[in-house]
């Protein structure tokens, strides 16, 4: 490994772990219990004392609040940001075509209702 990939992976981890930390403890807990200890939503649960469903919230909600730091942090690093996942969209293309309650007459009855 040369020193350019040594210092460029060494700030990733830097990244990552300020990124974990930003985190409450709660959603902390719910990630590593998850993704290090490997438990479901069910047995987190049980360990944390809350329902299922609210596990699940929670390490979405934190999932999604480490994305959006690491997308800032890459933002201001002087690496090129990540490649997009999207298609590029024309800006003088409507964003939805053929769908059935776009263009012209979209808010005309189809004929299904009473008339």
């Amino acid at each position: 490994m040369n020193i350019d990939a040594h210092t460029y992976w060494s700030g990733e981890v830097s990244a990552w772990v300020k990124a974990f930390e930003s985190l409450t403890q709660r959603e902390r807990l719910v990630v590593s219990l998850y993704y290090y200890e490997g438990l479901s939503d069910n047995d987190i649960g049980g360990v944390i004392s809350v329902a299922t469903r609210r596990v699940t919230q929670v390490r979405l909600f934190a999932l999604g609040n480490l994305a959006a730091r690491m997308a800032f942090t890459n933002r201001a690093s002087s690496q090129p940001p990540a490649e997009r996942r999207h298609r590029n969209v024309d800006a003088s293309s409507p964003a939805v075509t053929n769908h059935p309650r776009s263009g012209p007459g979209a808010n005309q009855s189809s004929g299904s209702g009473p008339n």
